[in-house]
Parts: structure tokens; C-alpha cells; sequence
């Protein structure tokens, strides 16, 4: 039971302003919980409502407003302040370091890419950027992200976002977290499905004129058996004169692996301020960078702005990411399992040299820690 009445307490928000303004500053929040475990604690019987208001006041007079102090009464539960009421000691508020919580998605994932660039403002200014067209791209379309196979039996294909131009240009966008095989094959059977569906069946006349078709491939790592790039632009050219042999066809693959090392002044051009961004947009605590030289970003923070989530969109977003850390856990052990396996090669070609080169058994495997019987096998 609580020895203090609520004249004591009424003392106690009498001289709370002054106390705390001459003490260290002191997380809001916390305050506001310790009001709350007044008010939630308490074992006052008809003078609860009483002491309630109390704690409002109490919370006003050291800078919190009636609504925070309304909500923290409600939500939390804190019993310890009350110990301190209880045995008669001075009131001491220990501000607490807690993990500061991520303002942006992480548009990374699934949800968080298709949430962004799923707006057709900001679809528009990055085909803008990375095209740089002599006619400014006037609209896009948001097409059907699942295309179905031209047999029954065949395999369809579902893209993450599939948009259209005015002038009929489609574009197949992705966002990809893990490396796999076949990566490059991949992307042209996504193109050569899109250019079939172009067929106009039953059109007799059809002369095989093709719309444009363009893929766009975020990587989260940098793409297997070639050099690290940034940026990187694939066309179909005549390979003796490194003439165009069609322009219906174009493959960007963008690597984000780089920008979680750059800073802000290493970012030079158009698209640098885009993969920069997009690789550190979970991690920023301000306003996204780069506004003055692309104002399309103000509206990125607004759509990637966690507070903005409804409470659906939050379930959502929360089963992509968990989804998006679980493959990052399978590439870490992925690359773990490869460095290991690549390790032993190297020792068990190492040990046949030495066999080869009449080297006791057992000073090799003593030498390179391998058993007798795997020196003796190979």
C-alpha cells in the first residue's frame, strides 16, 4: 500500500518544474512512463481519479503534453516508481539508452521495393535517370505482373513490377538479394517471354514488329564471373563493328554491394544518388539526401516513412522482412560453406603434392591435419 496521500503528491507536482529544470535533461518518454506507473499502480480506491489527474498535471509541469501523458497512463505499467512513493525516497529518473528506431523501410525487400517504386512519380524520375531519353517518358502503366505461358503447359513468369511507356516501351524491374546460377539466362528468358506475348494472335498480318523491352535488375551482391560494376548496360551489337544489331533489347544490372561503403560526397552522378539511397535508406535517421539534385526523393521519405504504415501494411512489410534476413542468413552460411569447401581443395591438393613428390604419409596428414586414410586415398 501507498504510505503517500495525495496532498504529498500535490506537493511533489508543485515543485516537479523547478526540479527538473535544473536536473540533466531527461528522455520525454521515460517521464511519461513513470507517470504512467502512477497512475496504473496504484492502489488509491475512490481517489483514483484523483490521483490520475495528479500525474496529468505532473507530466504538464516538466513539458509533456496532455495526450502523451493521457496515452502513457493508459499503456504502461511501472512498478518500481511506485516502491519509490512507498518508501519516502527522493524521486530519481535515470534516462535510458534505447536502439533508436529505423524511420524508412528497407526497400531491399519485397515489400519495401514494390511500396516505392510502385508510385508512379518516382517509377517515372528513375527511368528518367538511368534512360536519359531525348523525349521525356510523359506517363506509365502499371501492368499485370504475372505473365502466363503461351502453351497450357508452359511456364509463365511474375515479375516484381512490370510498367509500360506511352510509346509502348515495357519495362520489367527486380529487386535481387541472392546470387544464383543461370543468373544472365534468367534474365533473357524473362526479355523473350515479354517479346512473345507481343504476338498479336490470329492477326494474320502481324509482321513481327516489336515493342522495346527493358530489364532493370537490382543486385544485392555483385554478379557472378563478371567485374563489379555499378552500372552495367547490355545490348545486342555486331560484335566485328560494335554496331547496335537492335535496340528493342536492353539489360541494366545495378550492384548495391559498393554504396553501403561509400559516403555521400563519392556520389557523383544521377544514378549514384539512387543506389545510394536505395542500398542506405533503412539506416538514415534524417531526411533522405540528395533532394536539391532530385526532389523526387522528398516523396520517396514520405512513402518509405515507417508512420505512415497502417497497421496491415505493417503485418506485411514485417513478413517481407523477415523473409528478406532469412535469405540473407542462407547467403551468409552459403558463402561460409564455400569459403570452407575451397579451403579443403586447396589442402587435399596441396597433400597429393607432396604424396606425389614422396613425402610420408603421415608427416603430410601431421602437416596439413587430414587423417592417414584421406592422404592414403587420394
Amino acid at each position: 500500500m501507498i504510505n503517500r496521500s495525495v496532498s504529498d503528491l500535490s506537493q511533489i507536482i508543485i515543485n516537479s518544474k523547478e526540479k527538473f529544470s535544473n536536473s540533466l535533461i531527461l528522455d520525454k518518454i521515460i517521464i511519461g512512463q513513470k507517470i504512467g506507473k502512477i497512475a496504473n499502480y496504484c492502489q488509491f480506491k475512490h481517489q483514483r481519479g484523483k490521483f490520475i489527474d495528479l500525474a496529468l498535471k505532473y507530466g504538464q509541469n516538466i513539458g509533456i503534453t496532455f495526450r502523451e501523458c493521457f496515452f502513457h497512463v493508459i499503456i504502461w505499467k511501472f512498478q518500481i516508481f511506485c516502491l519509490f512513493l512507498q518508501q519516502n525516497t527522493p524521486i530519481k529518473l535515470v534516462a535510458m539508452d534505447r536502439k533508436p528506431q529505423n524511420r524508412y523501410i528497407n526497400p531491399l525487400t519485397d515489400y519495401g521495393f514494390k511500396k516505392i517504386f510502385g508510385d508512379k512519380e518516382v517509377m517515372t524520375a528513375f527511368l528518367t535517370d538511368l534512360l536519359q531519353p531525348k523525349v521525356p517518358i510523359e506517363d506509365i502503366t502499371f501492368l499485370d505482373k504475372e505473365l502466363d505461358g503461351m502453351l497450357e503447359y508452359d511456364r509463365g513468369v511474375v515479375y516484381d513490377l512490370l510498367c509500360r511507356t506511352t510509346d509502348g516501351s515495357e519495362f520489367i524491374v527486380e529487386m535481387q538479394n541472392r546470387s544464383q546460377n543461370h543468373f544472365s539466362d534468367r534474365i533473357l528468358f524473362y526479355l523473350s517471354r515479354s517479346f512473345s506475348n507481343q504476338e498479336e494472335k490470329g492477326d494474320t498480318e502481324w509482321d513481327y514488329h516489336l515493342r522495346p523491352v527493358y530489364g532493370i535488375f537490382f543486385l544485392n551482391f555483385h554478379l557472378r564471373g563478371f567485374k563489379p560494376l555499378s552500372l552495367r548496360t547490355v545490348q545486342l551489337k555486331v560484335e566485328e563493328t560494335g554496331e547496335v544489331f537492335s535496340d528493342k533489347l536492353k539489360v541494366f544490372t545495378l550492384e548495391l554491394s559498393d554504396y553501403r561503403k561509400m559516403k555521400e560526397e563519392d556520389c557523383k552522378t544521377q544514378i549514384d544518388y539512387w543506389l545510394y539511397n536505395i542500398t542506405n535508406l533503412e539506416t538514415m535517421n534524417t531526411n533522405i539526401p540528395f533532394q536539391s539534385q532530385q526532389p523526387i526523393f522528398g516523396k520517396v521519405g514520405n512513402i518509405a516513412e515507417l508512420v505512415h504504415m497502417t497497421a496491415e501494411e505493417r503485418k506485411k512489410y514485417n513478413i517481407s522482412i523477415d523473409s528478406y534476413r532469412t535469405n540473407l542468413s542462407v547467403m551468409k552460411n552459403e558463402r561460409a560453406e564455400g569459403i570452407a569447401e575451397g579451403e579443403r581443395k586447396a589442402t587435399l591438393a596441396n597433400a597429393l603434392s607432396l604424396k606425389l613428390n614422396g613425402v610420408p604419409v603421415d608427416i603430410i596428414a601431421k602437416s596439413l591435419g587430414l587423417s592417414i586414410e584421406e592422404v592414403e586415398n587420394l
